[in-house]
């Protein structure tokens, strides 16, 4: 399944499509325990527990140094730069430091210079 970006006006709009698209991959056969939303923030999720709670969804919160993981760091930093594209992002420094430490932020390097429109720096 590959991620989507999606335009929310607020948080409960955010939510609800959360929470209907959680019950559509139920509805399509996917194991609950297959399904997971990651957020940033743990106060990101306050909208979203009182959403799939009303909805009679079952959820559990797993807190944890998500994102301090090496391979997290580098998937973000390479979403950042996609999403950012004039290079001028904070987390441009980020992702070619971390290019030069790890093989997999190496992979996602190439494929960000590859798709740029920008040449390489």
């Amino acid at each position: 399944m590959k991620p989507a970006l999606l335009a929310c006006v607020d948080a409960a709009q955010q939510s609800a499509f959360i929470a209907q698209r959680v019950l559509e991959l139920r509805d399509e056969g996917t194991s609950m325990n297959q399904i997971a939303v990651l957020y940033r923030s743990h106060f990101h999720a306050l909208e979203l527990q009182l959403e799939l709670t009303r909805r009679q969804i079952p959820f559990s919160i797993t807190t944890h140094p998500f994102f301090e993981q090496a391979h997290i760091k580098d998937a973000t930093a390479y979403l950042k730069l996609v999403a950012n594209r004039t290079m001028k992002s904070p987390s441009t420094p980020c992702a070619i430091a971390a290019r030069h430490r790890r093989p997999g932020a190496e992979k996602l390097w190439q494929v960000f210079q590859s798709k740029s429109t920008r040449p390489p720096q």
